[in-house]
């Protein structure tokens, strides 16, 4: 099968090499802890999709996670004599299985909220209210030929800012050869999904050629193409196994179905 990295580990390895360092020692620590608590757990099961973030109305940092049936909500343990620096704070059932999930991160007078992918497509906008997590938005990923994109292969996705700080970026890839551009609007907690229709070397003829190995937004400054687009790196692989590095831009054009890429 082939090897995909996490989608929490993404921001770790898009980081410069000096913020890793400073990251490096709790990055480790916290996917070690991860191991060491699950299997201590009731029902035990492997973290599919973890994020930090603040997601609760107190402030505080925690960390969500997702197995096979449940979302869970950790605090830092105060306790130093324990095994594990995590508490669990909160489950919530889920009945899909996750692919991923994002830290959309709120204003400085609000709470971070989540995005959830599932491995069947579908998504939700998860914010806390009312003392739980609630969906304030939710669709599905469709292909644009059901025929021909019938399973979704796995996910490989990378997340940006834009330059403002008032709307995440998010370019998702679900099935071979086929991506989505998720908007996440977050004063309006609102999410926008366009299909992206891929322009360079990957397809010939409309055919799937290269396969996706990963992909990441550029960072500032040389964030940008001549005309104000986003640019993303795809790292690709041919036929013949070799590994091509592209830089694409995302380009937004209307289309008739309401949107598109």
């Amino acid at each position: 099968e082939k090897c995909r990295f996490p989608a929490s580990l993404q921001y770790i390895c898009h980081t410069s090499r000096s913020s890793l360092e400073e990251k490096k020692s709790v990055v480790f620590r916290a996917i070690y802890s991860m191991s060491l608590f699950v299997s201590t757990t009731k029902r035990p099961s492997a973290v599919l999709a973890a994020v930090e973030g603040r997601f609760r109305e107190k402030g505080e940092n925690l960390m969500f996670t997702a197995i096979h049936g449940e979302f869970q909500m950790w605090s830092m343990s105060s306790n130093h004599d324990s095994d594990s620096p995590f508490n669990l704070e909160e489950t919530f059932p889920v009945y899909e299985e996750t692919a991923g999930c994002f830290c959309i991160s709120g204003h400085p007078n609000k709470h971070d909220s989540i995005l959830v992918l599932m491995t069947s497509g579908n998504w939700a906008l998860l914010s806390w209210s009312d003392q739980q997590l609630k969906a304030s938005s939710h669709g599905v990923l469709t292909p644009p030929d059901h025929q021909r994109f019938k399973h979704p292969d796995g996910l490989i996705c990378c997340q940006a800012e834009d330059d403002d700080g008032d709307e995440v970026s998010i370019l998702v890839c679900m099935w071979v050869g086929c991506f989505h551009l998720v908007l996440v609007d977050k004063k309006r907690l609102t999410v926008a999904v366009r299909h992206i229709r891929l322009d360079v070397p990957c397809t010939v003829h409309g055919a799937v050629e290269h396969l996706l190995l990963s992909c990441a937004f550029l960072q500032a400054p040389g964030h940008r193409d001549f005309e104000g687009w986003p640019l993303a790196a795809l790292l690709l692989a041919d036929p013949r196994g070799i590994v091509n590095l592209e830089i694409a831009s995302v380009c937004l054009q209307p289309s008739s179905a309401g949107g598109g890429a």
